[in-house]
């Protein structure tokens, strides 16, 4: 995800004040995406999102296994930071298609998501 990407789906999802479920999916083409070059002090730093219940993530490779980024603790502290940020969150659906995730990185994942007090459901599916 590039730095532009990422601004511009915070200064819309800002926006959209009313917006209670949101879905992303991304795609990888060829090698391993890298997170860690280039964050923009949004992503350090993601806004708090108020209303959104549902939230859905679903990642996958095109061809084979790939990770998540060469530093992936570094990617996964700022993906479990915005997900944090989603404060009335209900709902989490995570899936990821022929993409390697480390346990300690669901590890560090669960230890956010206890701290969400309205969360009611979490549902991760790894396939291949």
């Amino acid at each position: 995800m590039s730095v532009e990407y990422y601004d511009s789906l915070v200064k819309l999802m800002k926006r959209l004040t009313k917006l209670e479920n949101y879905q992303e999916y991304m795609t990888i083409k060829k090698g391993i995406p890298n997170y860690s070059t280039g964050y923009s002090e949004s992503f350090k730093n993601p806004p708090k999102f108020l209303k959104i219940k549902t939230l859905g993530l679903y990642y996958s490779a095109a061809r084979e296994w790939s990770g998540m980024g060469e530093n992936g603790d570094e990617g996964m502290e700022s993906f479990a930071r915005y997900i944090s940020r989603h404060v009335a969150l209900e709902t989490f659906k995570g899936k990821l298609i022929k993409s390697y995730i480390p346990y300690q990185d669901i590890l560090l994942l669960m230890k956010n998501f206890k701290l969400m007090l309205s969360l009611k459901h979490i549902d991760f599916e790894f396939l291949k």
